[in-house]
């Protein structure tokens, strides 16, 4: 029983991650396409630096995402472009994954203002709470985002955070069942010793001051995994240069040769 259930879980992996499967992809008029592309041109750095291929099937994953995810805001308006910030915060994880498209994800709360642990928020106080969050129990299927956070982490040039890249990052995480900093669906089981290496020398590195990664990512390894997704996607080459053994094995991780 327990390696049919082994079996199982990997036939389940290969079928999200890599089995190519057809998805309903929503049609744009040509003029929507050209707003949309001069949009991510501008705002999105990671769509920037892509092939014409690679930016045509950003822009089909763009369609697909908002079309089959619920994006809703709370006291506040949400238009197609932060729907689109959204969409790009979910993709940018996952694009070496194209046939996955976040199962257990049903809706994206936008809130007007950082919240509290209740869910609550107070517009006058925009930067002070919680700016991102992935729900658990009766809120699993659920993410919130502020919205002037998210609209800051894509400006068009190199930084090293993104609350969306952040919270789609946790949830990548929890795919295996658990936040925990160890998304075991992408990190082989031969490798979690060596990414367990990692996570601590770097802590050890931010701990004396001796580097550029977030101090938020010494709160726990799961923390600490979501820091560097952002950093990875925001600023890669930074990353390169900086932390070269966690950038190859996030490399690795996320299916870039």
């Amino acid at each position: 029983m327990y390696y049919f259930l082994i079996i199982l879980l990997l036939a389940l992996f290969v079928i999200i991650f890599r089995k190519k499967r057809e998805l309903p992809t929503p049609k744009f008029d040509n003029n929507q396409k050209e707003e949309i592309k001069k949009f991510l041109e501008y705002k999105i750095l990671f769509y920037k630096n892509l092939t014409t291929k690679d930016k045509v099937e950003f822009e089909k994953r763009i369609a697909r995402f908002i079309s089959s995810k619920k994006i809703t805001g709370v006291e506040t308006d949400v238009n197609d472009q932060l729907k689109i910030l959204v969409a790009c915060s979910a993709i940018i994880p996952t694009f070496q994954f194209p046939y996955f498209d976040y199962p257990n994800l049903k809706e994206i709360l936008i809130y007007p203002s950082s919240f509290n642990e209740n869910f609550q928020f107070n517009k006058t106080h925009k930067n002070e709470g919680i700016i991102g969050m992935v729900g658990n129990r009766s809120m699993a299927s659920t993410m919130i985002l502020q919205k002037h956070a998210l609209v800051r982490a894509f400006n068009g040039k190199k930084q090293y955070e993104n609350v969306g890249i952040h919270e789609f990052s946790h949830l990548l995480d929890r795919f295996d069942g658990e936040i925990d900093g160890t998304p075991e669906r992408l990190i082989n089981k031969e490798d979690l010793k060596k990414w367990l290496d990692i996570i601590n020398k770097e802590k050890e590195k931010i701990l004396n001051n001796d580097s550029d990664i977030n101090t938020y990512a010494l709160t726990n390894n799961a923390e600490f995994f979501a820091v560097v997704c952002e950093f990875f996607f925001m600023s890669p080459k930074k990353l390169q240069k900086e932390h070269t053994e966690l950038f190859l094995f996030l490399k690795k991780i996320f299916n870039y040769k």
